[in-house]
């Protein structure tokens, strides 16, 4: 089954980055969840409305210093 599309265009897009990087993404309650396919199972949850203006710039840095993420 498929996940539910993010509301907002920038944060589906990281999605589905992260979809073609092999991460495991669902949805759950007021968040999404990004589970990393390495073996040190990194994990991330994004929020779906979330309230701070620079939050998609601020959670792809993290992915990129925090994880295996690598941003194309």
């Amino acid at each position: 089954m498929s996940r539910p599309r993010h509301p907002t265009k920038e944060f589906e897009a990281i999605l589905k980055i992260a979809e073609d990087q092999n991460w495991i993404v669902t949805k759950g309650g007021k968040h999404f969840k990004l589970k990393c396919p390495c073996s040190l199972l990194h994990m991330k949850m994004m929020a779906c409305t979330p309230s701070n203006p620079n939050y998609l710039l601020n959670f792809r840095k993290k992915l990129a210093r925090d994880t295996c993420w690598e941003d194309l």
